[in-house]
């Protein structure tokens, strides 16, 4: 199984105290078989703002899900399924109620011995429309800035030994976004991939990558990236990589004809304990340059873990922060051999939902150019764990060609958002849990003239009531402060769940 601190480290953010409570044991194990369980669960809330508008409405909404679930780390057939469908009645107003689907899978399939696979993956989830309309940390009230994203990818690949010259990786790549109702935030791209290295152990190695892309949006716009790279690395050490790489790249993402460019850049790689890594990486393109920082490192009782990046986000349909649902901040640095299916109980088994939103990604459909801070801290004693989360973004429209009517950037060329969460978990007993968080974001244009920030503390106690039942109950506050698009909301509820799994 994955290392007792490789999960202090991915769960870090984390608001429950897994690490101190010892989950850490038993996660990654391999071999074994496909598991499918089904399962139900039934909420009831009473909100005093239904609609979230300034005149609130009071009402009480029952959400009533089944869905399955089923995974496999090992065989052949590798990854995790996590399907609900939702039903949402609201008790004062029938035609609000509405149907919610979630999804979040991620598979590989091996096809050929050691050589071939097949890695499908695909989620279903709810997607603002705009960056500036309403925000919301809970799906249960009813918002129109809200869409059903579906999202799919399907990728074939080669990988093995040319003797003992080189090794080589053959990739395709489909993937398609869709949004329920609304064009904007629709794209579909395909690309090729391949690349040739040196084989593993001399300390100077070698790399050719070939990639072609082509990308289409809901705006109507079609786009060609092909670029061809170079890579020359040192490893003096098995702990340090240096490398230098040089290349060309063709586009029309920002033109309309297309044009070539000279790409250069630099990597560093850098793992000197069990308990440390950094990786660093350089890139001069098109657009200016693309960088990646990456730091982690364990503490005696918790983690740290900071990352920035500045890097070109294509026609994918959304902008924004990378991190978007509760499931996706650690999903994103699952180690290899990490069940995800596993991560999925755990956030549950604490009373969280594992598509909650943490960061409110939005619908784009131009080429963006994205910059990322993030600083995540997490401290454990023995029956309460700490954790804190620092976010800023700047997602900014490079591409004016395609169509921005109905997106974020029809009345700015940039979007900046900046959150703050605060979380704390405290074990009652051994069966049952307490939490707690307070949360903080903002979302402006860079004139300022189009601002919204989002205030928001969340409180739950979580209980087993036996073999695969939970029984949570809580009570949130929301206040969201709009200008120009938006209008000003508070939002104060009590709810309860139960969840069976069979």
């Amino acid at each position: 199984g994955v290392p007792r601190w490789v999960t202090v480290l991915v769960l870090a953010p984390l608001p429950a105290a897994l690490y101190a409570q010892g989950i850490g044991q038993g996660i990654g194990d391999s071999g074994s078989p496909i598991r499918v369980s089904p399962y139900f669960s039934v909420s009831e809330t009473l909100t005093d703002n239904r609609d979230l508008r300034p005149q609130k409405r009071a009402d009480a909404v029952t959400e009533a899900s089944v869905g399955v679930r089923t995974g496999s780390s090992g065989g052949r057939v590798r990854g995790f399924l996590d399907y609900s469908l939702t039903g949402v009645v609201y008790a004062n107003d029938m035609s609000a109620s509405n149907v919610q689907n979630s999804l979040a899978a991620s598979g590989t399939a091996e096809v050929i011995d050691r050589h071939g696979f097949i890695d499908v993956r695909a989620s279903i989830s709810q997607q603002l429309k705009s960056a500036f309309g309403a925000q919301s940390i809970s799906s249960t009230p009813n918002n129109d800035n809200r869409s059903e994203q579906r999202t799919v990818s399907l990728t074939p690949y080669l990988i093995g030994q040319l003797g003992s010259i080189a090794s080589y990786e053959a990739r395709l790549n489909y993937s398609t976004t869709s949004m329920s109702g609304v064009s904007v935030g629709d794209s579909n791209s395909s690309s090729a991939l391949l690349r040739l290295s040196s084989p593993s152990g001399p300390r100077l190695g070698w790399a050719l990558t070939g990639n072609r892309q082509r990308s289409h949006s809901g705006g109507g716009r079609d786009t060609e990236d092909d670029r061809v790279d170079a890579l020359v690395s040192y490893t003096p050490v098995p702990e340090l990589m240096v490398g230098v790489t040089y290349g060309n790249e063709s586009t029309d993402q920002t033109t309309t004809d297309t044009r070539s460019y000279t790409t250069y850049g630099a990597q560093l790689r850098w793992v000197p304990t069990d308990r440390s890594a950094l990786q660093a990486s350089f890139t001069h393109r098109f657009f200016g340059n693309a960088y990646l920082l990456s730091l982690s490192h364990r503490l005696a009782q918790g983690a740290l873990a900071l990352v920035s990046s500045r890097d070109l986000s294509t026609f994918n349909g959304q902008a924004g922060l990378a991190v978007g649902t509760l499931f996706d901040l650690f999903a994103s640095n699952l180690p290899p051999g990490f069940d995800p299916v596993v991560l999925r109980d755990l956030l549950r088994a604490r009373g969280l939902d594992p598509d909650a939103v943490l960061v409110a990604r939005f619908a784009t459909s131009s080429v963006t150019l994205s910059r990322l801070n993030s600083l995540v801290f997490s401290l454990s004693s023995v029956r309460t764990t700490y954790s804190m989360s620092v976010s800023q973004s700047n997602s900014e429209a490079i591409e004016s060609l395609s169509s921005t009517a109905g997106t974020s950037f029809a009345s700015t060329s940039e979007v900046r958002q900046r959150g703050l969460s605060f979380n704390v978990s405290h074990r009652l007993t051994p069966v049952s849990n307490l939490t707690a968080a307070l949360s903080w974001s903002r979302t402006s244009d860079r004139a300022g003239a189009l601002e919204s920030t989002l205030k928001a503390l969340i409180g739950n106690w979580t209980t087993t009531l036996g073999p695969n039942k939970q029984l949570s109950a809580g009570l949130r506050r929301q206040m969201f402060t709009g200008e120009g698009t938006a209008s000003s909301y508070n939002e104060n509820a009590i709810f309860a769940t139960y969840r069976q799994q069979f």
